[in-house]
């Protein structure tokens, strides 16, 4: 998978480490949001209450609320999440953490890579796009 060009994010530290975050495109955005709505829609309810949003309460919570997803799918969001960040690897120097499905990095810890698929979210600011979500009737019209 080929990087965009956009970064969206200089520098991210996670782990004593820096990260670069670049934009998925519109149809990746629009993958990730689809399968985590659920789980974006009750970030919103946490953001609401001001009870703080970390990127470790979101890492611990995705791995809670991400029952529902099959496998496949949970490896497909994390793994397009994560195929768009790059690691610091010296002065001006970056290196993207994944080749296809695999790590660059043994070092990344479930955790980590956790906050990181949460840095790239909230970069793309996929929480308020459910927030500002109208309300619908149920399908009803009024007549």
């Amino acid at each position: 998978m080929a990087l965009a060009t956009k970064i969206l994010r200089e520098s991210v530290k996670v782990g004593g480490y820096n990260y670069r975050i670049r934009a998925l495109t519109v149809f990746q955005q629009l993958h990730v949001a689809a399968k985590l709505s659920t789980i974006l829609m009750g970030f919103v309810t946490i953001k609401a209450a001001d009870e703080g949003l970390t990127a470790d309460r979101f890492g611990r919570a995705l791995l809670a609320m991400s029952q529902n997803l099959t496998d496949d799918e949970r490896q497909y969001v994390t793994v397009l999440c994560l195929s768009v960040i790059e690691r610091e690897i010296g002065e001006n120097r970056w290196q993207p953490i994944m080749a296809g499905d695999k790590f660059m990095f043994e070092d990344i810890s479930l955790l980590e890579s956790l906050e990181l698929v949460y840095h790239v979210i909230d970069a793309h600011d996929m929480p308020s796009f459910f927030a500002a979500a109208p309300a619908t009737g149920g399908g009803q019209t009024e007549g």
